[in-house]
C-alpha cells in the first residue's frame, strides 16, 4: 500500500509540473589544432531559431535555409556571430574567420557554422563569449565542448545568466 501511494504521489507531482515548453539549445565545439596553430569552431543552431533572432534585429522576416532565403542571409549570419559570437585568447580579443555555413535537414533543419582562427601560437587562455540565440530566447543555453586535438578538455554552457566561459 505505501509502494501504490509512493507511486501515485510522484506520478501526480510529474504529471502536474510537466508542462510543455520550448527547448533552446545551441552546440559549440572548439577544437585546437596545436600542431596546425588554429582553432576551428563549429557551432550548431536550429535554424528556425537563428532566424527568429536575426530578423528581430533587422526588423524583417530573414529566411535562411529556404528556398526563399534572404539574399543577404550569410552577411547578415556573419554580421550576428560577430556581435554575439567572440574570442579572447591570451588575454586579447581575436577575430574568427567565416568558412561555411550548411543546412542540414535531417537534423531537424538545423545549420552549422564554421569558424576558424588562424596562427594561434600558445594558448594560456581562451575566454569565450557567447550570447547567441539569448537575447531572441530568454532559455536559450549554449553548449560549449572544448578540445585539443579533438580530445575533449572541457565541457561547458553559457546562458542568459552567464555569457563568457574560460575555456583554457
Amino acid at each position: 500500500m505505501k509502494i501504490l501511494f509512493f507511486f501515485v504521489l510522484v506520478s501526480s507531482f510529474v504529471f502536474s509540473s510537466a508542462t510543455p515548453h520550448p527547448i533552446y539549445v545551441s552546440n559549440t565545439e572548439v577544437n585546437y589544432k596545436q600542431k596546425e596553430k588554429k582553432i576551428e569552431i563549429s557551432v550548431k543552431v536550429f535554424s528556425n531559431d537563428l532566424q527568429e533572432a536575426i530578423s528581430q534585429i533587422k526588423g524583417e522576416m530573414i529566411e535562411i535555409g529556404t528556398d526563399r532565403e534572404h539574399r543577404l542571409a550569410t552577411d547578415y549570419i556573419i554580421e550576428y556571430f560577430n556581435n554575439y559570437f567572440t574570442f579572447e585568447i591570451n588575454g586579447r580579443t581575436r577575430k574568427y574567420v567565416y568558412v561555411h555555413r550548411e543546412l542540414i535537414k535531417e537534423d531537424f533543419y538545423s545549420t552549422y557554422i564554421l569558424l576558424k582562427i588562424e596562427k594561434v601560437k600558445k594558448i594560456k587562455s581562451i575566454v569565450l563569449t557567447n550570447k547567441l540565440l539569448i537575447d531572441a530566447f530568454p532559455t536559450q543555453q549554449n553548449i560549449i565542448s572544448f578540445m585539443r586535438d579533438g580530445v575533449l578538455l572541457k565541457k561547458c554552457a553559457t546562458d542568459k545568466d552567464k555569457i563568457s566561459v574560460e575555456l583554457f
